[in-house]
């Protein structure tokens, strides 16, 4: 009796680390599947001549800050 009782914690400590392995996993999906709210759209094409000079130039930049 007592053995079958040290078997059942190790298996409910074993199911306990497969839970946490599956929220780790559903956490990490989270983060590949999410789709920004930042446009990256449009602007030059980076060229090689652009990429020679090593400047940057920032125009018409704008922020905006969510309200809580």
């Amino acid at each position: 009796m007592f053995s079958f009782l040290i078997n059942f914690t190790q298996m409910a400590s074993v199911v306990g680390e497969v839970m946490g392995v599956f929220g780790t996993s559903q956490a990490i999906a989270e983060i590949f599947l999410h789709e920004s709210k930042i446009n990256t759209t449009g602007g030059d094409m980076v060229t090689a001549a652009t990429q020679e000079d090593g400047s940057i130039t920032l125009e018409d930049i704008e922020f905006t800050y969510p309200t809580k």
